[in-house]
């Protein structure tokens, strides 16, 4: 190989290091580091312990899911086709309407901590629009 095909394989390689993410040659990332952010919902099915499967919020539902890095989390899911409101303002909607929104959608927020060893989220809710349980796994 001559000086300058050395040179040049060279040159390539430190083009190539430069271009890529600075991360690359770091270790990969924690799990807990990995979920830090936004994130857009594309499914959302509930296995109960029967087996059964439910799809509360519909075939395509909306939705998104924000961790921090501090611990925070905050939820929103709604179904596609919630109802629009006849009068515009959500608190003069019709029962129907009103019960429409509760059975197709949820919000919460609190905290959440990750098993690294189990691979497992636990959300912490602090507060919801439906809140049922402390904690979920």
């Amino acid at each position: 190989m001559t000086l300058r095909r050395v040179g040049y394989c060279c040159a390539i390689v430190l083009t190539v290091v430069a271009v890529l993410p600075a991360d690359t040659f770091d270790q990969q990332k924690s799990l807990r580091d990995q979920l830090v952010g936004a994130w857009v919902l594309t499914a959302h099915e509930t296995t109960f312990q029967d087996g059964g499967k439910r799809h509360q919020f519909g075939a395509n539902p909306k939705g998104m899911m924000i961790f921090d890095a501090t611990g925070n989390y905050t939820q929103i899911l709604v179904r596609p086709d919630l109802p629009k409101y006849r009068s515009n303002d959500r608190t003069q909607g019709t029962p129907e309407e009103q019960a429409a929104t509760l059975r197709g959608s949820v919000a919460n927020f609190g905290t959440w901590s990750v098993d690294e060893a189990a691979k497992t989220l636990t959300y912490h809710i602090l507060g919801s629009t439906s809140r049922t349980k402390p904690a979920l796994t």
